[in-house]
Order: C-alpha cells, then structure tokens, then sequence
C-alpha cells in the first residue's frame, strides 16, 4: 500500500484547523476526484471530524495534489501548513513551491 501523505495546519486551534482540513478536501476532491482523503483525529474520541488530512494518491497525479493544495494556500495564505510522508516534513509553503516540494516528498515517482 502506498504510504500516505499527512498534511497537518500547525499554530491553529483545533476549530480552525479542522475547518482547514475541509477546505483542502473540498479543494482536492475538484482538483482530482480520484485523490482519496481522510479526516484524522488527534484524539481517538473525539467528536470532531479531525484537524489533519490523510491523503493517499491512487491513481491520481502529484501535479493534481499540488493544484489542490495551491489552490488551498491561495485561498487561506496566512494558515500554516505542513505536509509530512514517511520522515520527510515540508512546512511554510507558498502556493508557488508546492509542485516542487511534492515531487521533492515524492521523489518524481508519479
């Protein structure tokens, strides 16, 4: 199974990070239905949806999950944002650096 990419919204409360996490799925589910999201809970009993998106590619692209997440960034330019897959870590992203850093995390493999 493909290790997932986990991208997290650091120095937000939980409501706002929550409300974050959404956006990015509303934002990668137009640029790519086939990226498939899931909402990560911090607590595992927690009533909340969850402020951390787990993201696993399948068969979509890593330009169409740096679409997304640009368009995400672009839309909320002050939220911090950190993407993590394995041990690798990228935060403090600009909508400009996302294709670069994602085919950084994942090494041109898609």
């Amino acid at each position: 199974m493909e290790q997932p990419v986990v991208v997290s919204f650091p120095d937000s409360s939980a409501a706002e990070a929550s409300k974050y996490a959404s956006s990015l799925q509303d934002a990668l589910r137009l640029a790519d239905p086939t990226i498939l999201t899931e909402r990560v809970r911090e607590v595992e009993d927690s009533q909340s949806f969850g402020p951390s998106l787990e993201i696993i590619l399948g068969t979509a692209s890593v330009t169409a999950l740096a679409k997304g997440i640009g368009f995400f960034i672009s839309r909320y330019g002050t939220a911090k944002i950190e993407i993590k897959r394995g041990n690798v870590v990228v935060s403090g992203l600009q909508s400009k650096d996302v294709a670069h850093s994602l085919k950084e995390i994942f090494g041109q493999e898609k």
